[in-house]
């Protein structure tokens, strides 16, 4: 019911406002759904290039006409174990560098290729080892042996990393 001179009751008010906040996200506008997806991406990224982000720096492994030393997530695997950070980024010049580059892996459904998703690749050394990692970049497919060349992005970098010592288990 509405108060003298069609104003709105406190009650018909508050309703009205909780019912405009609860928006499901069916109801959301494209253009905000892309904005907060955008967010989290970027804020991803960040997080995972930043000065101070830990990584695994593996052992050196044949790749095509090359050999490749990887820095890899420290992700926490319960079915292989711990893993041991041995590396941190730094902003210093002066210490070991590294380059990054994308790659987009097909992705299998029930065995049917639906898409690709975006894999990085750290690959410690200069740009033009990077670029020569990327370019012996290839991947098996799915049910058979023959081998497929992933779209790529170029190198970006470069990003700095200083070896540091595993934390003592306990």
């Amino acid at each position: 019911m509405r108060a003298a001179g069609g104003a709105r009751t406190r009650t018909e008010a508050r309703t009205h406002d909780r019912r405009r906040q609860r928006k499901p996200l069916a109801e959301m506008t494209p253009r905000a759904v892309a904005l907060a997806l955008l967010g989290v991406a970027l804020v991803g990224c960040a997080a995972a290039t930043a000065p101070g982000s830990r990584y695994r720096l593996t052992e050196r492994q044949p790749w095509g006409t090359t050999t490749v030393q990887w820095l890899t997530p420290c992700n926490p695997n319960p079915s292989v174990g711990a893993v041991t950070c041995n590396v941190m980024l730094t902003d210093n010049p002066t210490d070991a560098e590294a380059w990054l580059f994308e790659a987009r892996l097909k992705i299998y459904w029930s065995g049917i290729p639906v898409g690709r998703e975006p894999q990085d690749y750290f690959v410690t050394g200069d740009r033009t080892h990077c670029e020569t990692v990327r370019a012996n970049m290839s991947t098996s497919t799915l049910w058979s042996n023959e081998r497929e060349v992933p779209p790529t992005e170029p190198c970006t970098g470069p990003f700095y990393f200083k070896r540091e010592l595993p934390a003592p288990t306990q």
